[in-house]
């Protein structure tokens, strides 16, 4: 049996978790808050897959668990990942960790020390960008390496997303200011909830074989809401000017 441990029982977990038991894999899910398991076993779970999995084993992280994992996810907010992810390799050898984007917080700390680790105890660790293995990516790779449109030139990548989706996914979360999202130096706002665009920028540039990117601009517009800080993109749909509506973007460009 293919042992899973996931941490975090919020959106993404409940996701992975029940992906995981769709192979027929044996899960279990931790998580810090007692009340948040329970959310996932009585509201998040069973609404979006019909039911309760019992198979699914709950604890919460500071419990005694001797077992080991073939497969550990860390689907916590991003400042927590690095942390959780050196505690793992200094107690367990998992195959492989996935750790949920952004995989740390823009000062990249700590980046150094789990890629050491990583490398030390020969596991395996991945980042949850699943963009680059979509139908029309793999197509447009095709498009690219067979030269149907010509030698590329430049890459341009874009996401947008408006808050609704998110939060609709998070009921039980008032508003940016509730979680990391709300905060850029924690991974939120949209350069980090949204770095699929910096990704899929990177992924393509490697398809095309631009060489190593060696420098990296970007413009951020940062903005205070109450206690949340993050960078976001305003715009009305009429095009006149900014309103309450909010749709996130990151645009990536850089020298390659």
């Amino acid at each position: 049996m293919f042992k899973v441990k996931v941490y975090g029982a919020g959106s993404i977990g409940n996701h992975l978790s029940y992906a995981c038991r769709s192979k027929g894999w044996e899960v279990t899910i931790c998580d810090i808050d007692n009340e948040a398991l329970q959310r996932t076993k009585n509201e998040i779970y069973p609404a979006r897959y019909g039911e309760w999995d019992e198979s699914i084993r709950l604890i919460n992280v500071i419990d005694e668990d001797s077992q080991n994992y073939d497969l550990v996810i860390v689907g916590t907010p991003p400042h927590t990942h690095i942390q959780i992810a050196l505690n793992i390799l200094n107690t367990i050898s998992p195959k492989i960790i996935l750790i949920e984007k952004p995989m740390l917080t823009p000062d990249l700390k700590g980046a150094q020390e789990l890629y050491d680790k990583a490398k030390e105890k020969g596991v395996f660790v991945s980042v949850g960008y699943n963009h680059t293995l979509t139908k029309n990516t793999k197509e447009a790779e095709q498009i690219l390496q067979n030269k149907v449109i010509g030698q590329a030139l430049t890459i341009t990548s874009m996401t947008r997303e408006y808050w609704g989706g998110i939060f609709s996914a998070h009921p039980w979360l008032e508003g940016p200011a509730d979680t990391y999202l709300g905060y850029w130096e924690k991974g939120g706002g949209a350069c980090g909830e949204h770095s699929h665009a910096i990704n899929i920028w990177q992924h393509f540039g490697h398809i095309l074989e631009f060489g190593k990117i060696v420098k990296v601009s970007a413009k951020m517009n940062i903005v205070k809401d109450g206690k949340a800080k993050g960078d976001r993109h305003r715009h009305r749909s009429d095009g006149k000017g900014c309103c309450s509506h909010q749709t996130l973007y990151v645009h990536a460009c850089g020298q390659l």
